[in-house]
């Protein structure tokens, strides 16, 4: 920040009156025929001069580079030279320019300090050492992003990088000895051939974070099914049931009742969601384990949302019988636009309502996402861009006072680790499925439902077909929804139909 603010007011310019960046930089040649005869060489001179590389940014110094290994075309080549030349020329002659009214006129010089002081006493005793601290990093990227990488690289203790990226060149540029401790998270999703990557990368420990009761490992569809061919299938289903996260929780889990080595830590408290909803998801996603949680956050008042459609509910369910419209599906997918219209009409109504709360749009369904975005589409509040959907700029109580947006619509694979004052969550089935049997799909999924359920901090809003939940079939294969829909009959929830 200084150091911009004093190049302005021309205090560097002293240091900038040598003849030999001139020199350097009119010799970088700008025609095909100055080019041809040493325009190569200037450059290398040019390269190789300190004061002249300090002079120029990344890009500059890459482009210099660049001609001087010959590896671009030479009308390029010109190109380049002839903009570094005139930058660096201008920016020579301009602070020969500031140093020259210095000289001739000394008042200008006392002038100049008085009012760097008054600025440097003025950001002082106004800015805080935060700010100024994130602008000085700031005006090093900008000005000199490799030292600045070069620093992070000798001086970090902690680096971050996928499982994958955890062995890439430039990790191994940065470490090139074991990690004393190696920290996984979300280590429940990675597969064991991606987890096993970071972990032989430790010397002394290794820590995995992770959830094996909400979204399954990410498993190549390809590489199981040539497993199948290969290997009996039942055991190829047994052993990637499970992911190795799991399978190492439970292990170490039965080390420490029979060997006494505390290895594993589960934190059993919840602080997301009002004490009703956090002791749901106890219930029906950890309690059957023998892991219940409780809650850390225990007053209500502080989860309340004020919506008057809700009235003082945590938990609603919207009634989208089949009547209204059955789940239409698609090579790909499946979607329903009736819930999806309703979905976009409570979703308006709650932004409008209250312009602090945000709001996340959950569905099991790429298709159901899409015909979400459609809606928003036809109502107004979303724009197309390029070949996607975006929240409407022009509609201020679509983001917050910081630009952000207050609503997020996707998938449930999308939204682990997210969470939302507001969650309406659209099952989308409706259906009498083959042969009467009712078809679930992904609704059957604990995990999935696990995470689709436990987003919102204040209010869970199901927009659905109840009767798909109610029914003595429901029960048994989305207890999670059955439980749900009845405790919005309770006297902490509501119900409407539409």
């Amino acid at each position: 920040m200084w150091a911009e603010f004093e190049h302005n007011l021309g205090s560097e310019a002293v240091t900038r009156r040598d003849e030999t960046l001139f020199r350097l930089a009119r010799q970088l040649r700008t025609t095909k025929e100055g080019f041809e005869d040493d325009g190569v060489s200037n450059a290398e001179s040019a390269l190789q001069s300190q004061a002249f590389h300090d002079k120029l940014n990344t890009q500059q110094r890459q482009q210099l580079l660049d001609v001087v290994n010959g590896t671009v075309a030479s009308e390029l080549a010109i190109n380049w030279m002839e903009s570094i030349k005139n930058d660096v020329l201008d920016r020579l002659l301009a602070a020969r320019f500031r140093a020259g009214i210095l000289v001739a006129i000394p008042a200008v010089q006392e002038i100049l300090d008085q009012a760097l002081n008054s600025a440097r006493w003025l950001i002082n005793t106004t800015v805080s050492d935060v700010v100024l601290a994130v602008e000085y990093f700031r005006s090093v990227m900008r000005k000199d992003p490799d030292l600045a990488f070069d620093s992070m690289r000798n001086y970090t203790r902690a680096l971050a990088a996928t499982c994958q990226q955890s062995v890439s060149s430039e990790m191994r540029k940065t470490q090139n000895v074991p990690f004393d401790t190696v920290i996984v998270d979300e280590a429940a999703r990675a597969n064991p051939l991606d987890l096993m990557v970071p972990m032989s990368l430790a010397s002394g420990r290794i820590i995995l974070v992770g959830d094996h009761r909400q979204l399954p490992q990410l498993l190549d569809t390809n590489l199981v099914s040539q497993f199948g061919d290969r290997h009996d299938p039942s055991v190829v289903d047994s052993v990637l049931s499970k992911s190795l996260f799991e399978q190492l929780f439970s292990k170490l889990k039965n080390d420490d009742l029979t060997r006494g080595v505390k290895r594993v830590v589960t934190l059993d408290q919840q602080f997301r969601s009002h004490p009703i909803l956090g002791t749901f998801i106890s219930q029906q996603f950890y309690a059957p384990f023998s892991e219940p949680l409780s809650n850390g956050a225990i007053d209500a008042a502080n989860f309340s949302h004020k919506l008057p459609d809700y009235e003082n509910a945590v938990c609603a369910w919207i009634d989208v019988k089949r009547s209204a419209g059955p789940e239409m599906k698609s090579a790909f997918s499946i979607s329903r636009k009736c819930e999806a219209d309703v979905v976009v009409e409570e979703l308006r109504n709650a932004l409008q309502e209250d312009t602090t709360l945000t709001c996340g749009v959950i569905t099991f369904y790429s298709g159901q996402v899409r015909v979400i975005w459609e809606a928003m589409l036809e109502t107004g509040l979303a724009v197309r861009s390029d070949n996607d959907y975006i929240l409407n700029p022009s509609i201020p109580w679509l983001h917050t006072a910081g630009g952000l947006p207050r609503v997020r619509i996707g998938t449930v694979d999308a939204f682990q680790g997210r969470e939302f004052d507001i969650v309406f969550l659209s099952t989308v089935r409706s259906n009498t499925g083959r042969r009467g049997q009712v078809e679930y799909g992904f609704l059957a999924l604990p995990n999935r439902l696990c995470v689709a359920m436990s987003r919102q901090r204040r209010l869970l809003v199901v927009i659905g077909d109840s009767d798909m939940f109610t029914t003595d079939v429901g029960r048994r294969n989305v207890p999670a929804l059955n439980a749900f829909y009845e405790m919005t009959g309770g006297s902490h929830g509501t119900r409407r139909e539409i």
